[in-house]
């Protein structure tokens, strides 16, 4: 039971390691952007947000104090696929600030006024990331998956024990090492 959900997690990473590689070959070309909208609580609203753009990713949060009279806006998901990648510039803007390095940065920005609205006040918190981060820590675990099923394998082949490698040829049944029982071996049929 273990051993198969082993392998669904190895399984579900590859998936996301190959999604991750295609975003970040597509954020070469377009940005795209998942966003979510809270509802406005105390004339307090939220909106949190993934982009990808120009080999990076970028999660933000935004948060807007809108003034008393303010009506209740929508709430709820946004997806934006295919923007040109210039019109988001979110390392950049960690550039500004001098916290970027090596692809990695943070940036915070208070009391933004929000130009559609008088009165509308807006906190904003980012952090961007290469998107090569995301996909060798997606590679790790089929990867590991790969190396012990080979070497498993290879042990079953060589009549060693799967789980401590030591040899089975004197003592086939059972691992005189760590105790545990050899896989059991098709008869020839007579």
């Amino acid at each position: 039971m273990r051993r198969r959900l082993l392998k669904f997690a190895a399984a579900t990473s590859l998936v996301l390691c190959v999604a991750m590689a295609s975003l970040w070959v597509r954020s070469r070309f377009a940005a795209d952007s998942l966003q979510y909208t809270t509802s406005i609580k105390a004339n307090r609203q939220r909106l949190f947000w993934a982009t990808s753009s120009s080999g990076t990713c970028a999660l933000g949060v935004n948060t807007t104090r809108w003034p008393v009279d303010f009506p209740a806006g929508s709430s709820g998901w946004n997806v934006y696929l295919k923007r040109p990648p210039r019109e988001v510039r979110v390392l950049e803007f960690a550039r500004q600030q001098g916290r970027e390095f090596l692809g990695f940065g943070a940036a915070s920005r208070r009391n933004l006024l929000v130009s559609h609205v008088q009165g509308a006040r807006a906190d904003e918190f980012l952090i961007v990331f290469p998107h090569s981060i995301i996909v060798v820590a997606f590679a790790i675990a089929p990867a590991l998956c790969a190396i012990v099923g080979h070497r498993r394998r290879r042990r079953a082949k060589r009549g060693l024990c799967p789980t401590c490698g030591y040899d089975l040829r004197a003592t086939p049944d059972c691992c005189p090492e760590c105790g545990a029982l050899a896989p059991a071996r098709p008869t020839a049929a007579a």
